[in-house]
């Protein structure tokens, strides 16, 4: 009712019948009638259409002053409005908050519950933690700035993907789309942080497209269509650079196709590296490959301009680890060790130049399909215990005096990244938020 109890506003959802037009089998989707908010006196008498809206509420504030509805474009964005229908304002609310009705004329109540993806930040050797945001939509890939002084993650969400940047302290910077209809992968900036690669993937079976996007503009521009849309391509950025590795297979057998590309799209094929079954290639730079034969248990460091190789380590029994990790400042490589595929016990540490080598036995295994990362220096890394499923595992930062507990995770593999200077941990958790009432003032609402 309006204040003067002369009039009553009331929403009206369509009613919405099923036909074959709706049916799964055809894959076809008729368009459905709005919902609406109506006005009539009363005291009876003509029915006339306020709004149009996705949905009805909150609807009339106590006041009679404004109504607030949802868009018809989607549930989280809301109209400002006043008695008339006439827009004012729009703001949106998170995806797990619900606006629940009016508390006063000028400030509408909001209930907020369920999963939240949060980015925590942790010092080491300390080992205190702080959450620098959180989100209800689904972020992943946490990394961080060549500087250290800033963070971002990829974020899905209704504008599709975008890499969020915050600082350090998880103020916001800036967000920068990455795609609106596609998916994205991890982004990797150059040394000037001037520019952040990704991949990038278009609806379809359309091949993924390597592309360099400029930070302060947010314009993307695609430096190659990649051959094939198989798990076995690697990449990364070296300074201003981008070194990829493709997987061929013809009548001359499997190679490793390494290629150095620039931000003009120029491309330098470095090297085809002939490889058997159980061999492994992982990129150190745009000058060396480490090469790994688990068959044999060995590392060697090939120069991509010669092809000279150089042993770096042998492991004399048991098994060894399928992935390598790499220090921050690519001076060191880690890999797991132990009885057999399921007890990884010990991470060995060595030096690419050959100089120095480290052996830290650990008290628990460790999951060994990747999840280390390597300290600068060789000083230490953080491992991640072998996952029990719907158990909780945790992640440790391992050296050589012992193992110290930085986080505890269920589910899928944990998701961390070193920052370069090695002083901190990035990290995501999936966790379950209470429920929580706001107030929205609406007199705030730009």
């Amino acid at each position: 009712f309006s204040p003067d109890g002369k009039t009553v506003y009331f929403g009206v959802n369509a009613p919405l019948p099923f036909t074959c037009a709706e049916s799964c089998l055809t894959g076809a989707r008729e368009s459905r009638p709005s919902s609406t908010i109506r006005k009539v006196s009363a005291t009876g008498g003509s029915v006339a259409t306020v709004a149009t809206v996705g949905a009805p509420g909150p609807g009339l504030s106590p006041d009679g002053k404004y109504m607030v509805f949802a868009d018809s474009g989607t549930s989280r964005r809301f109209i400002l409005a006043d008695k008339d229908g006439t827009h004012l304002k729009t703001f949106s609310v998170a995806s797990s908050q619900t606006l629940v009705g009016w508390a006063g004329s000028s400030t509408l109540l909001a209930i907020a519950s369920g999963p939240v993806r949060r980015l925590h930040a942790l010092s080491l050797p300390d080992g205190v933690s702080r959450v620098l945001s959180q989100s209800n939509d689904f972020i992943f890939l946490p990394a961080w700035t060549p500087d250290s002084k800033s963070v971002s993650v990829n974020r899905y969400g209704p504008n599709g993907c975008e890499l969020t940047v915050m600082n350090a302290d998880g103020s916001t910077l800036r967000t920068i789309p990455i795609s609106k209809t596609g998916g994205c992968s991890n982004v990797a900036w150059t040394s000037d942080q001037r520019w952040i690669v990704t991949f990038q993937f278009k609806e379809g079976n359309s091949r993924p497209v390597l592309s360099a996007i400029e930070v302060s503009t947010g314009q993307s521009k695609a430096l190659r269509t990649l051959n094939d849309n198989n798990n076995s391509m690697q990449w990364m950025v070296d300074r201003d650079v981008v070194v990829i590795s493709e997987g061929i297979r013809d009548a001359n057998g499997a190679r490793r196709a390494i290629s150095q590309i620039d931000l003009a799209g120029t491309v330098k094929l470095l090297r085809e590296i002939p490889v058997e079954t159980g061999t492994t290639v992982t990129l150190v730079d745009r000058n060396s490959v480490i090469i790994a034969r688990t068959s044999l248990r060995d590392f060697r460091v090939m120069s991509l301009a010669t092809g000279d190789m150089k042993p770096l380590a042998a492991v004399a029994s048991g098994a060894v680890s399928p992935r390598i990790a790499l220090s921050a400042d690519h001076e060191w490589m880690g890999y797991l060790t132990g009885a057999d595929n399921t007890q990884f016990t010990k991470v060995e540490l060595v030096k690419i130049d050959g100089r120095d080598r480290k052996t830290i036995n650990l008290t628990f295994a460790a999951e060994g399909d990747g999840g280390m990362v390597v300290m600068s220096g060789g000083t230490g890394a953080a491992v991640g215990e072998r996952r029990t499923q719907g158990q909780p595992s945790n992640v440790y930062f391992v050296n050589a005096t012992g193992a110290k507990q930085l986080f505890t995770y269920v589910g899928q593999q944990a998701e961390f990244a070193l920052s370069p200077d090695g002083r901190t941990v990035l990290y995501l958790l999936n966790e379950l938020l209470p429920p929580t009432i706001s107030a929205i003032d609406i007199s705030t609402i730009k």
